[in-house]
């Protein structure tokens, strides 16, 4: 067996940076050329815009990246959306580098080093957020920077320890999940450097710290810009700490809301080693204790093997303990699953270690072998990890509208798509879009009025009028620009009944009930053309991709758009405002909904609805009836105030 003695004190100080720049390289140019065509979902709208106008991202801010992303703009090829992108494939890559450079500066060979950053390289949670706009990436590469320098440190370099310093405070400047790397590093460089002893080296390395946390300028600096994205009022102290202590979420939490909840950290813990079992393959998890009981056991390389096994535990255990998203939802589990991406890679460290405790005649070609296998399994799905939808979607949401109208958006996937569509690609700019939640906000607000020149009925908006302006204040203060909203409004806003919902593509347009009735017919000629085209750009999407991913939710936003339509149709045949023709079409657009196979039970009773009614004029709607309501009664709650009703009907219809 190989054995860990340390290496020629030569080659300690290059590290082997020429063959560690070979490998990013090669990385570099395997996630270039599989860049999302488009802006991903969830955050990375947000991220992109937030760079592109040098603004504030939310909490807690990510300005490190913002930085970095505005220069990677300047790039005068491609679109605002690879541009910013490329900076998480150079960030990738650069991760796979240093892991390399890592790796050989703790002695192992290169093959060793070469396979294990192959595998790394190609796990598909990394490879998913290297190829669109998103944070996790680059925290990786200041991470491994961080363990590069500590390994320095301990072998007696001082000056490293400013490195580890300086990349510390532009981690945290980047990820706050740094910190599970942070504390072990510094504490290992505190013990080498007898910081008790020197205070001196101990105040050198605290002001590297305090230097890499610069980025942190850009809160108060976003806050006195003109930019639209900005979360957050970054002009005060308090602002400035509610903003960097992640107040909104909660602080020691990794989100708020409806969602978010105790979750047993288990559970959790399960996930993440049947994830690791994936992402690593099956050898993964056995090297990675084999690498374990090396390094611990290596008197040269115990130091550094203890902060990476306390890094990897704190960042699984830690993490997980204070995850609080149920993993039983596919998007939820994915965006808990994101942050698995800084504990694989501390796996990969123990994975070199145990692959250079195999046989000296074949471990070099083993690692070759595992790694080449990894690649070679995700080869063929790297062009899928990133699409065009998303921006699709945004461009989609948008075009209908008229000129000057207002758009009220709620939630991640639609605000950010639209925004990028809006400040990222230049498209339907006059629309004023607005994003609800953030409305909240009486610094958005302010911010919203300097841009627009719109008054606002008060600071900030709230369901209740006690606490603020509600929607239906809102929208009288638009005056006569149509108001938009999508998906819909606040639940506990009342105001909201004031309005019919009508609506246009995606969006739903807010008619006063006092307004003229709109006659549904006409309406329905002019929305049945335009749902077609957004079923030929967007149908498939449920099935073409995973659930977990944001292209199956704009899938499903979809179905939700077509049946928003065909409800309309429904109230008018219920009011009696429509007639056979209405009827008629109401219930082929239902029968079209019904025929998709994930549909919901209240589709299934709308139709029986309708086909009764039908049954009244063609006796073989009958049987379609009893087809449409034995399926509600499938799959619908027992809840639902209507089920006694059908059941007794149903029942009827089957007696002989």
């Amino acid at each position: 067996m190989t054995t860990l003695a340390s290496p020629p004190a030569s080659a300690v100080a290059a590290f082997d940076l020429r063959f560690a720049a070979t490998v990013a390289a090669a990385a570099c140019v395997w996630y270039l050329t599989a860049l999302a065509p488009g802006v991903g979902g969830g955050d990375s709208g947000e991220l992109t815009t937030a760079a592109l106008e040098l603004g504030l991202a939310h909490p807690p801010g990510y300005p490190l990246y913002v930085w970095l992303g505005h220069a990677f703009t300047w790039w005068p090829m491609g679109t605002v959306a690879e541009r910013v992108a490329a900076l998480s494939a150079v960030s990738a890559s650069l991760s796979v580098g240093l892991l390399a450079a890592l790796l050989r500066s703790l002695g192992l060979g290169r093959s060793v080093a070469l396979g294990t950053a192959a595998l790394y390289a190609a796990t598909p949670l990394l490879f998913r957020y290297a190829v669109v706009a998103e944070v996790f990436a680059l925290n990786n590469a200041l991470c491994f920077g961080i363990l590069l320098a500590t390994t320095a440190v301990l072998k007696g370099s001082s000056r490293a320890a400013i490195v580890a310093g300086v990349l510390a405070g532009l981690a945290v400047s980047n990820h706050h999940t740094s910190v599970f790397v942070i504390v072990p590093a510094l504490a290992a460089i505190a013990w080498r450097q007898r910081w008790w002893r020197q205070p001196r080296a101990a105040a050198q390395t605290a002001i590297a710290v305090l230097i890499g946390l610069i980025p942190y300028v850009q809160l108060p600096l976003a806050a006195a810009s003109d930019a639209e994205t900005v979360w957050g009022d970054g002009s005060s102290w308090n602002g400035f700490w509610h903003h960097f202590f992640r107040r909104d979420y909660g602080t020691f939490q990794l989100a708020s809301g409806p969602s978010a909840g105790q979750v047993p950290t288990s559970g959790q813990l399960l996930a993440f080693l049947r994830a690791a079992f994936s992402e690593l393959s099956w050898a993964g998890l056995p090297l990675a204790a084999i690498g374990l009981f090396r390094g611990l056991r290596s008197r040269s390389h115990r130091a550094i093997t203890v902060v990476v096994v306390v890094a990897l535990a704190l960042s699984v255990v830690v993490f997980h303990s204070l995850a609080n998203l149920p993993l039983g939802d596919p998007l939820l589990y994915e965006t808990v699953a994101r942050f698995w991406i800084l504990p694989l890679a501390l796996l990969a460290v123990l994975v070199g270690i145990g692959l250079d405790g195999l046989p000296a005649h074949w471990a070099g070609r083993a690692a070759i072998v595992l790694g080449a296998i990894a690649v070679v399994r995700i080869a063929p799905a790297s062009r899928q990890f990133g699409s065009d939808a998303i921006e699709a979607y945004g461009h989609a949401i948008l075009e209908p509208l008229p000129d000057g109208a207002v758009l009220l958006t709620r939630g991640d996937l639609i605000t950010n798509a639209v925004r990028y569509a809006r400040i990222g690609a230049g498209f339907r700019e006059d629309v004023l879009a607005l994003d609800l939640e953030m409305l909240t906000q009486p610094s958005y607000v302010a911010r919203m009025s300097r841009r627009w020149g719109f008054t606002f009925p008060g600071p900030s908006y709230a369901p209740s009028p006690a606490l603020g302006f509600d929607l239906a204040a809102l929208v009288t203060a638009f005056g006569v620009r149509p108001v938009f909203i999508y998906p819909e409004p606040r639940p506990d806003d009342l105001s909201a009944s004031r309005f019919h919902l009508w609506p246009l593509g995606f969006a739903q347009r807010l008619l006063p009930l006092t307004a003229p009735a709109r006659a549904v017919e006409p309406w329905r000629a002019e929305e049945a053309p335009r749902l077609e085209r957004l079923r030929g750009r967007f149908e498939g999407l449920a099935t073409a991709f995973p659930p977990g991913t944001w292209e199956h939710v704009v899938g499903l936003d979809l179905y939700a758009a077509r049946h928003r339509a065909a409800y309309v149709l429904l109230l008018a045949v219920i009011r009696g405002d429509g007639g056979a023709s209405t009827l008629a079409t109401a219930a082929a657009d239902y029968r079209a909904l019904a025929a998709e196979p994930t549909a919901p039970w209240y589709v299934f009773k709308n139709l029986g609805m309708l086909e009764e009614r039908l049954a009244l004029t063609e006796p073989a709607a009958s049987t379609r009836v009893l087809s449409a309501w034995a399926r509600y009664l499938e799959l619908a709650p027992t809840s639902d105030p209507d089920r006694p009703a059908i059941e007794a009907t149903v029942a009827r219809l089957r007696r002989p």
